[in-house]
């Protein structure tokens, strides 16, 4: 179990986490009827964003390159 430290002191998980953690990890530990909360997994919302692709063009026409990436909000992540 990846978040199984909890058993031994508080943690704290990134924002980042939060959406696996809720999904995968949190059903488990839950299910041992041990772990103490102040949240439910409903205070929740978890809501995917539109990406904006970007694509940049490099070369001419004997080589042409391309870079295609995916912007979600203020994060940019390489396709491919």
């Amino acid at each position: 179990m990846a978040y199984s430290e909890v058993f031994s002191r508080p943690i704290r998980i990134s924002r980042p986490q939060v959406p696996v953690f809720l999904n995968r990890d949190w059903p488990v530990l839950a299910a041992t009827g041990t772990v103490e909360t102040n949240f439910n997994p409903d205070d929740f919302e978890l809501t995917m964003q539109k990406p904006e692709f970007l694509l940049e063009l490099k070369g001419g026409l004997a080589q042409l390159s391309a870079l295609l990436q995916g912007k979600y909000g203020s994060r940019i992540v390489t396709l491919g």
